[in-house]
């Protein structure tokens, strides 16, 4: 079971790389391969008509092979967007379907005002470029987009942004428990684009 721990506004804007007004166009599943079991996970893509933010401090070059990663951003782009801690999932699919261990871990969250994402319509999306899809971008945390109707406050935050942590951007992945495997899929974090 994953458990998460809550962020705010202001701490959800310091992990962005971007933030940006876009048109959410709809979703489709990819997968990764795992000895046992596939791991399929969905991508959202978006319309870029705004960057309200960039700050785009890390310079990742993606293994030879891979498309390259995402290191700018620009309105009208049409671009994937990965589900946050995409890597760390896959990575416990792979223990869990290989190794027949469960872990729990513990994850940042956003709780956002929106309901639910509806094709065709615009949010705002705190991302970051993507370690485990390559040539996509990632959502920060689970829950990160938000109404076009927080865009000032957004825009505030912005004016006097919380103190920054320095480079580290994002907690380390900590983990609750490790049991034997049961039958049961470990599930995926709650606001990714599964859930859209």
């Amino acid at each position: 079971q994953d458990h998460y721990v809550s962020v705010t506004l202001a701490e959800l804007i310091q992990q962005a790389a971007w933030i940006l007004v876009a048109e959410y166009l709809g979703s489709e599943i990819r997968t990764k391969p795992c000895q046992n079991q596939p791991y399929s996970y969905s991508v959202g893509k978006l319309k870029i008509h705004e960057v309200i933010y960039s700050n785009n401090r890390w310079r990742m070059v993606s293994p030879e092979g891979e498309p390259p990663m995402v290191d700018k951003v620009e309105v009208g782009q049409t671009l994937f967007i990965s589900p946050a801690n995409a890597g760390q999932n896959y990575g416990r699919h792979k223990m869990y379907y290989e190794e027949g261990i469960d872990e729990s871990p513990i994850y940042q969250s956003y709780d956002t005002s929106v309901e639910s994402v509806v094709v065709g319509e615009k949010y705002i999306f705190f991302v970051r470029s993507s370690s485990f899809d390559y040539g996509c971008l990632e959502y920060c945390l689970s829950g990160s987009y938000e109404s076009l109707k927080k865009l000032n406050d957004i825009k505030g935050l912005l004016g006097n942004p919380a103190p920054s942590p320095g480079v580290v951007r994002v907690q380390p992945q900590q983990t609750v428990a490790v049991t034997p495997a049961s039958n049961a899929q470990p599930s995926e974090p709650k606001g990714n684009c599964n859930s859209m």
